[in-house]
């Protein structure tokens, strides 16, 4: 029962580390943003659409295991939003003072 505990909280940390609540603007050099969404799961990115669909896939699965492992049987209604960047560098543009490089 405490490793059921300890693996939820986990999943529930790395998800909620990947989602942010404000929108993002890309940098001039930048291509275009994409959005895709699922069930429970906007991906905002600037790398292909392809990936964004992959990814709130996987997104969506893991929400599906972490409920699961809870116990839930019935469904929560709402969404989290998710940027999913193609390198560091654009973290670092989009966060001044954020450095991910040693």
């Amino acid at each position: 029962m405490a490793f059921r505990v300890l693996w939820v909280g986990w999943m529930l940390v790395m998800m909620s580390g990947c989602a942010r609540t404000r929108a993002v603007s890309p940098r001039e050099d930048d291509a275009a943003w994409t959005e895709v969404r699922s069930r429970h799961f906007r991906v905002l990115t600037n790398v292909e659409a392809q990936t964004a669909t992959h990814a709130a896939l996987e997104l969506e699965a893991l929400r599906g295991a972490v409920s699961r492992l809870w116990g839930g049987d019935e469904d929560i209604s709402g969404s989290m939003d998710v940027v999913l960047l193609r390198d560091a560098a654009d973290l670092e543009a989009l966060v001044p003072g954020i450095s991910l490089t040693s």
